[in-house]
C-alpha cells in the first residue's frame, strides 16, 4: 500500500470503503469468538460474504473511474488465478446456497522453555475449552526436569480452525490474505484518482507505518494461543507500555519537567556529546548515548526496567525510534517480551533495534555438571545488558556492577560480546529470516 499521507480527502468510493471497514469490524468479532464454535461460525459466514461484497461494491461505483472495465479486467484475471481468492468466491456461494462450511478444529498443546525450545507436543480434542485442556495437561504430565528450572517451563495451547475445502493453512489466516488482496485493489482504485486509502476520510484503521495484515494476524494469535507456567498454572504475561515516538527518554524528559528531572538525574545537556550518531550503521551509531543513559538511570533509581528501541533512521528529530517499555513479573516474562518485540519488528519492518535491561551474569557449568541459571548461582553478578541487533549482526554490551555499603551503584568495566547466541532475540531473528525469504 502507498505510504503517501496528507490532509484527509473525500473518499471517491465511500460505499466500497465502508465495506472494508465493516470487514475490519468483523475481524474483531472473529477474534473475540474464536474459542466459541457457534459464534465463530456466524462471524465467519458474515466475514466471507462481506469480503466478497467489496468487489461488488467497487463495481457499483465504477463510474468514478474512466474506462473502469479496461482498468479492472487485468485485476480480475489475477484474482481468478489466485487459489485463495477462488476459494473465497466458492465459499461465499456455498454459504449462500448450501449452508455452513464443513470445519474442524484441534488444540495443539506443547511444553516449551521460555526461549521457545520445545520439550513435548500433542494434539487434543477440540470440544474442550483451551483453558481446561492446558490446566488438565499441567496436572497430568510429570516433567522429569531439574527442580531449579521448573519456573522457566511453559505450557502453550493453540486452537486452530481448518476447512476441508482449503486445508493448507489456518482458516482465518486465509481470510486475512484475501482481505489484503482486496485492500490492495481498493487502494489501486484510489490511486487512479490521485489519492490513497491512508489519506481518505473513510480511513479509521490503516497506518502508513504498520503492516495491517500482520496486525490482524497478531491480534488473532492473542486469542487462539494461551500460555501458563508449568510450576503454578499462572498465565504468562508482562505488562507492556507502548510509548510515543517523541518519548526518547522513556517519557522522562519534556520541557515542562526538565528542571525537576535535572535535579534527579543530573544535567541532560551533558548528554549532547553522546546523542549525535557516530559513523557506524544503525543501531550501533547510538550506543554511546544508550550506555550513558542506562548508567545514569541505574545509578539514580537503583534499577532499570526493560525497554526496547526500534530504529528506522539516524535522523531522530524527524524519524525518532519507536519505544516499547515492559514491567516483567518473573523470569518467564522474557518469553512474552521477546514475542512482543518480534511482533513490533514484523509489523513495522524494522531492521535495527536496541534492547536494554538488567541481567544476571554467571559461570557456565563444568563438564558433566547440571546447568544452573545465572540468577540462581551463588557468585552471580548484576549487569546492565544492551543488545544491539540487525538481521546480520548482534552485539551485546554489558556493564557489570555491584552495590556499595550504602546501596550506591559501582560500575565495572564494559564488556563487548560480538560472538555467541542470544536466545532472547531468536524470535526477532526468525522474523528477519522470513522477511528475507519473502
Amino acid at each position: 500500500m502507498s505510504k503517501d499521507v496528507g490532509r484527509k480527502t473525500p473518499c471517491p468510493f465511500p460505499t466500497t470503503h465502508r465495506r472494508v471497514n465493516q470487514a475490519l469490524s468483523i475481524f474483531k468479532d472473529i477474534n473475540l469468538h474464536y474459542q466459541d464454535p457457534e459464534k465463530f461460525t456466524s462471524d465467519l459466514n458474515n466475514l466471507i460474504q462481506t469480503l466478497r461484497n467489496i468487489t461488488f461494491m467497487l463495481q457499483s461505483e465504477k463510474d468514478t473511474i474512466k474506462d473502469f472495465s479496461g482498468w479492472y479486467a487485468p485485476i480480475q484475471e489475477v484474482m481468478r488465478k489466485d487459489d485463495k481468492m477462488r476459494w473465497l468466491v466458492d465459499s461465499r456461494n456455498h454459504i449462500v446456497k448450501r449452508g455452513d462450511l464443513e470445519k474442524e478444529s484441534y488444540i495443539s498443546v506443547r511444553i516449551v522453555d521460555h526461549f521457545n525450545k520445545e520439550i513435548f507436543t500433542q494434539k487434543f480434542d477440540p470440544f474442550f475449552s483451551t483453558n481446561n485442556v492446558i490446566q488438565s495437561f499441567r496436572k497430568t504430565v510429570d516433567l522429569k526436569y531439574p527442580k531449579m528450572l521448573e519456573s522457566d517451563i511453559l505450557i502453550e495451547a493453540e486452537r486452530k480452525w481448518i476447512v476441508h475445502t482449503y486445508p493448507k493453512i489456518e482458516l482465518v489466516d486465509v481470510l486475512i490474505y484475501c482481505f489484503s488482496v482486496l485492500v490492495d485493489v481498493v487502494e489501486s482504485a484510489h490511486r487512479v484518482l490521485g489519492c490513497s486509502i491512508l489519506s481518505c476520510e473513510e480511513n479509521n484503521f490503516f497506518n502508513a507505518d504498520d503492516d495491517f495484515k500482520l496486525i490482524l494476524r497478531n491480534n488473532l494469535k492473542k486469542e487462539r494461543v494461551s500460555r501458563i507456567r508449568y510450576v503454578d498454572g499462572n498465565p504468562v504475561t508482562s505488562s507492556l507500555l507502548r510509548l510515543t515516538k517523541e518519548d526518547m527518554f522513556g517519557g522522562k524528559i519534556e520541557e515542562g519537567n526538565k528542571e525537576e528531572l535535572s535535579k534527579r538525574y543530573g544535567d541532560f545537556s551533558e548528554l549532547v556529546k553522546f546523542s549525535e550518531p557516530t559513523n557506524e550503521g544503525l543501531p550501533f551509531c547510538y550506543m554511546d548515548f544508550h550506555l550513558e543513559m542506562s548508567k545514569r538511570f541505574m545509578a539514580t533509581d537503583g534499577g532499570l526496567a526493560p525497554i526496547c528501541f526500534l530504529y528506522f533512521s539516524k535522523d531522530k528529530k524527524n524519524n525518532p525510534p519507536r519505544i516499547i517499555a515492559f514491567n516483567p513479573s518473573d523470569s518467564t516474562s522474557r518469553y512474552d517480551m521477546a514475542e512482543k518485540i518480534a511482533e513490533a519488528v514484523e509489523v513495522t519492518h524494522c531492521k535495527a533495534l536496541i534492547f536494554i535491561g538488567e541481567v544476571w551474569v554467571g559461570d557456565y557449568p563444568e563438564d558433566e555438571k547440571d546447568y544452573v541459571p545465572a540468577r540462581l548461582q551463588v557468585d552471580r553478578k548484576e549487569a546492565i545488558s544492551i543488545l544491539a541487533a540487525t538481521p546480520n549482526k548482534t552485539i551485546d554490551y554489558y556493564i557489570p556492577f555491584h552495590r556499595g555499603e550504602n546501596g550506591e551503584i559501582v560500575f565495572e568495566e564494559l564488556t563487548i560480546l560480538e560472538k555467541g547466541e542470544w536466545p532472547f532475540l531468536f524470535k526477532v531473528q526468525k522474523v528477519w529470516e522470513d522477511q528475507i525469504k519473502e
